[in-house]
């Protein structure tokens, strides 16, 4: 049951919200997205998400647990409407100036593993989650994703404006009153009030306001909630079109994906944004808006770093030789020691990585590779997923029932030939992890954390 409240607004909004309330008793749409770096045919005859490369449809939501593939990151599970982010990337966003982008309030890791996709090894992204409980399952998607260019900070807004014009992009995927997931979470209805769009609307123009400050001239803020409310949208968008630091972007629409257009008028000039309802788009409701911050472009502007700040340590050259076995064009990367742990960074990024290091609670830097243990490297399960790891590795492709007892960590039966030592898991193609095989036994190295728990 929707609250009145809510519906007597919507009905005030919109001249058609008899039909939005009766899809919204209706289910919701299922919608995942490919992992182009690791490819896998299941899905290539759904129907495409009209507005992001690697999107599809299904016709009915499957029991995803039971497929061994998710666990790698072959694919994530993601609203439609919020894959839209990857049509405004495109439209705001050079790949060749190889841009540095925060997705500021990241977790679970649907937009960012979006943007990870976008910008593949170009640049770097940031992926920060305030709420620290929801930090890891943000760092296990980021993981099963790949990419070296990522790091996860666990921070406020505020920590991020020592960093003066630093990012090209800045994502702000903000907390909000959560109308637009009513179909999808009956919680996201019983938690709604008056009160709590009101108290959203304040929190999210703190957060505009600390992280405005950390984005290039020329660069890009982009703004998104999963609401309906105007309070929450236009309004925000009109409050930052009358900063006057601000730019509106427009977004080419096709008029079959249903989108709306807004605008918002501010100084002779219309600022626009971009609403999803469920009833015209087939996805949940959503807003976003692409704003380019104006003022002069400043070239190597330097950022004053405080005086006692984190360490960073690195591996010494003497033992870099260990890792060529294990890391392709391992001549890119530098190695980050962090105790007996081994991250790997690109070299071309590891300046900006340093310079966040001084400012921001780091919980992920690139791959984690492994450790140390007895004199001895032990690879990590997030080297085994990534996108680095050195083709040649020796692997055995395992059937489905093997692949569910490997991920639960259960016993079962492997024929390990002539393999001895670190060993792959395959399920079609695709790595799930390490096996370590020895004389007539194998220790499954799945991560503990990780392993599948469902009974089926």
């Amino acid at each position: 049951m929707l609250p009145e409240d809510f519906k007597n607004r919507i009905q005030t909004q919109l001249e058609d919200s008899q039909e939005l309330f009766q899809i919204l008793e209706g289910d919701s749409p299922v919608s995942l997205r490919l992992n182009p770096n690791k490819k896998i045919k299941q899905f290539e005859d759904c129907q495409e998400v009209p507005w992001c490369a690697n999107g599809f449809y299904l016709e009915e939501r499957p029991d995803f647990y039971k497929d061994p593939l998710i666990f790698n990151g072959s694919y994530y599970v993601q609203e439609a409407s919020s894959m839209f982010l990857d049509t405004v990337l495109r439209q705001a966003t050079r790949l060749d100036e190889a841009p540095k982008i925060l997705d500021l309030c990241a977790a679970p890791g649907g937009k960012s593993t979006l943007i990870s996709s976008f910008i593949g090894e170009k640049g770097m992204l940031v992926s920060n989650e305030i709420v620290t409980k929801r930090v890891n399952p943000l760092i296990e998607n980021i993981q099963r994703w790949g990419n070296s260019n990522c790091i996860v900070s666990n921070n406020s807004p505020k920590d991020f404006e020592p960093l003066k014009s630093f990012f090209d992009v800045a994502v702000v995927d903000a907390p909000c009153s959560g109308e637009g997931m009513f179909r999808k979470d009956k919680k996201a209805v019983r938690m709604w009030s008056d009160q709590l769009v009101r108290s959203c609307a304040i929190r999210q123009k703190q957060i505009l306001e600390s992280i405005e400050r950390t984005i290039k001239p020329g660069g890009h803020l982009i703004y998104s909630t999963c609401t309906y409310a105007t309070a929450e949208n236009e309004e925000n968008l009109k409050w930052l079109a009358e900063t006057g630091n601000f730019k509106s972007i427009r977004i080419p629409l096709k008029e079959e994906w249903g989108i709306e257009e807004v605008t918002e008028e501010v100084g002779g000039e219309n600022f626009y944004g971009y609403r999803f309802y469920p009833h015209k788009v087939k996805g949940e409701g959503f807003f976003i808006t692409c704003l380019q911050k104006e003022g002069e472009i400043i070239s190597n502007q330097k950022i004053k770093t405080p005086k006692k700040s984190r360490k960073v340590e690195f591996m010494p050259k003497k033992y870099l030789s260990t890792f060529k076995k294990w890391i392709k064009d391992s001549e890119y990367y530098d190695f980050i020691l962090n105790d007996d742990q081994v991250s790997i960074f690109p070299k071309s990024n590891i300046h900006d990585f340093r310079l966040l290091a001084h400012f921001l609670s780091l919980k992920l830097i690139g791959v984690d590779i492994g450790k140390f243990k007895n004199g001895k490297f032990q690879p990590s399960h997030h080297l085994a997923i990534s996108n680095v790891l050195n083709k040649g590795i020796p692997a055995i492709e395992l059937n489905y029932d093997q692949a569910i007892d490997y991920l639960k960590r259960q016993d079962f039966d492997l024929e390990l030939g002539n393999s001895k030592g670190w060993v792959l898991m395959k399920y079609q193609n695709q790595v799930l992890g390490w096996i370590k095989a020895l004389p007539n036994r194998f220790n499954n190295y799945y991560p503990m954390d990780w392993r599948l728990r469902k009974n089926f």
